[in-house]
């Protein structure tokens, strides 16, 4: 199974990780982005985690990667 999540950074530094109630990275991309537009001041990844195999990682706008680029 694979679980998604926003991770939110404050311009103080702060983070904090909100999970996501969806299925498909391409969902997952679009929560991210209407985080990001709604909230402008703070920085905006989306974060995934495989239980199968323990894989962590990013989804960025251009796919999946192990570093993340806020939205």
């Amino acid at each position: 199974m694979i679980t998604y999540s926003i991770l939110i950074v404050s311009e103080s530094g702060q983070s904090s990780e909100q999970p996501l109630t969806v299925k498909t990275d391409t969902a997952a991309r679009v929560k991210a982005v209407a985080y990001a537009k709604a909230h402008p001041d703070e920085q905006v990844f989306c974060f995934f985690s495989r239980d199968s195999d323990g894989q962590r990682g990013y989804i960025n706008r251009d796919g999946a990667d192990v570093t993340g680029r806020a939205y």
